[in-house]
């Protein structure tokens, strides 16, 4: 859901535009882009990287998953505790730091 809600306001960061530039000297001078203020970018650009940085994990544990079903089928159960905290506990920040984004 972050991913969602951050890409909503990136683009709609990039079409919304208000005030001139500080260095503007006419009145018909175009409004700056909301993207372009630095606290904007500030706020947003955070969300983004931990946005991919949950896709990433998130496509670890696919792969961690992937491993410990074909260990489970041959009765192997190393990867059984490791798998279960990683998701628990990955799921807990993950869910956690998106309600505070």
């Amino acid at each position: 859901m972050l991913s969602r809600g951050i890409t909503i306001a990136i683009r709609y960061s990039s079409v919304r535009r208000q005030f001139r530039g500080p260095d503007s000297t006419t009145k018909s001078d175009e409004e700056r882009a909301v993207i372009s203020y630095p606290y904007l970018n500030w706020m947003l650009i955070p969300m983004l990287a931990q946005s991919y940085a949950y896709i990433l994990a998130g496509r670890w544990m696919q792969v961690l998953y992937e491993q410990l079903s074909e260990q489970l089928e041959s009765g192997d159960t190393t990867l059984l505790a490791n798998t279960h905290v990683a998701s628990s506990s990955l799921k807990a920040y993950c869910t956690d730091r998106s309600l505070e984004g």
